[in-house]
């Protein structure tokens, strides 16, 4: 059998080391200042002072390297975590090191990296933290387990919640940040209310728009004001029930399409849910 031929773009081709395709490796430890980063690479984001900032050994894994000669090294994986751990005093790392690869073969290696490579789904990191024992990853799990829901990335059952993001801002007194005063009754509140308007339950009413919609309109007025005990939960729950999830995504889609903005802000799901909750 004929070993595969894999063509990289026009008049760049390489031959894998094996029948199967492997390039040969091997792990090390290797020196920081030996690593070098070339044009394919993209540039350092933000992200590498939140790495350095909330550093943890731990989580920097393994990065993956080229061996261009016994003392320099190309980073194809993991160049915002080896200068975050410059930052921190570290000199070495742990590495997956890669030999006798020709530059195309470095570019395509990284190519894989950001467009093959599956993260870990929401549901997922949240379930091993419950695990782990975080708090607010147990006090979220139980309040959607008393409100008759549970948290699952790929079940059809239509109590199931994927979107543990906006499970998360609720649970913050609908803020993207942890903060010091979280609101576990909003959650509670804002599932109740989900559930008694549309009892079937469709993806659009447990997305991740509807709990951060319904969530940010309990929480507080077009004014940002707190507002929770003035809203009559019955009223709302009956008005929200007249009209489809749907349907109210799209006319929060409107309110920001005509202010020609864009992105995914709560704020227009909770002016669209204002109008329902005022309708006569």
């Amino acid at each position: 059998m004929r070993d595969a031929v894999y063509h990289l773009g026009e008049g760049v081709t390489f031959m894998p080391a094996d029948n199967n395709g492997h390039w040969p490796y091997r792990f090390q430890i290797v020196a920081l200042k030996q690593m070098i980063v070339d044009a394919y690479q993209r540039p350092l984001t933000t992200f590498v002072e939140k790495i350095a900032h909330d550093y943890q050994p731990a989580l920097i894994g393994t990065l993956c390297l080229s061996e261009r000669s016994k003392t320099k090294f190309a980073l194809i994986d993991g160049q915002t975590r080896a200068e975050a751990m410059k930052r921190k005093g570290e000199t070495e790392a742990p590495c997956i090191v890669y030999h006798s690869l020709t530059l195309e073969q470095e570019a395509e290696l990284f190519a894989k990296f950001q467009t093959e490579r599956r993260g870990m789904t929401s549901a997922t990191r949240f379930k091993a933290q419950v695990i782990a024992g975080y708090p607010e990853a147990i006090a979220i799990d139980k309040i959607v387990k008393e409100q008759g829901f549970f948290i699952e990335h790929k079940s059809n059952d239509p109590t199931a919640l994927r979107a543990v993001a906006a499970l998360e801002y609720v649970y913050r007194g609908a803020s993207a940040r942890k903060t010091k005063h979280d609101d576990p009754e909003l959650l509670a509140d804002t599932l109740n209310i989900i559930r008694g308007a549309w009892p079937k339950l469709p993806d659009t009413a447990k997305g991740k728009a509807m709990l951060r919609g319904v969530g940010h309109f309990l929480a507080r007025d077009l004014d940002g004001k707190p507002r929770t005990s003035e809203v009559d939960v019955d009223r709302l729950v009956d008005r929200l029930s007249k009209v489809t999830p749907s349907d109210l995504a799209k006319r929060a889609e409107a309110l920001r399409d005509g202010r020609g903005m864009a992105g995914y802000s709560p704020v227009y799901m909770a002016e669209a849910i204002e109008a329902q909750y005022r309708k006569r």
